[in-house]
């Protein structure tokens, strides 16, 4: 709940800001749950230009993929990377976990992974789930499109 009332109150127009605010709060919630976050972001995120909505929408696709990793995944681990993408206009980030995993069948698409796809394709993203039901992990990969 601290996240989504820290997202509407300090998203802005900032993609830089934005994504230090989640950090430090997706940082706490993954701690009370005992997962450690791996964050790696090398990649000036300020020179991205992207309106507030995109942003707003972008913080929360990645607030759904914390929540159902601390609901669902089991994991004691979470690596959060951000990197160029080598010949398009925009970055990539990638949330990986080494929790349980899951089928993605389509029968199994829940709410929150819909919710996920919706908001990506809202800001032109392309989003990628990777995992698989007895095998260790789930792989988040989300292309974002931006103006620099």
């Amino acid at each position: 709940l601290r996240m989504v009332v820290d997202s509407l109150d300090n998203v802005g127009e900032d993609l830089g800001a934005a994504m230090a605010t989640f950090h430090a709060r997706a940082s706490k919630q993954l701690e009370a749950e005992q997962v450690h976050l791996d964050w790696n972001q090398d990649l000036n995120l300020s020179k991205y230009v992207l309106d507030t909505r995109q942003i707003l929408n972008l913080y929360r696709l990645l607030q759904e993929g914390i929540s159902n990793i601390v609901r669902h995944a089991e994991a004691s681990e979470v690596k959060i990377e951000f990197s160029d993408a080598p010949g398009k206009d925009g970055f990539e980030i990638q949330i990986a976990d080494d929790g349980k995993g899951f089928d993605i069948g389509p029968k199994v698409a829940g709410k929150g992974l819909k919710n996920m796809k919706t908001r990506a394709k809202k800001f032109g993203g392309i989003l990628n789930i990777i995992s698989q039901e007895g095998k260790q992990g789930t792989t988040i990969n989300l292309f974002v499109p931006v103006g620099t």
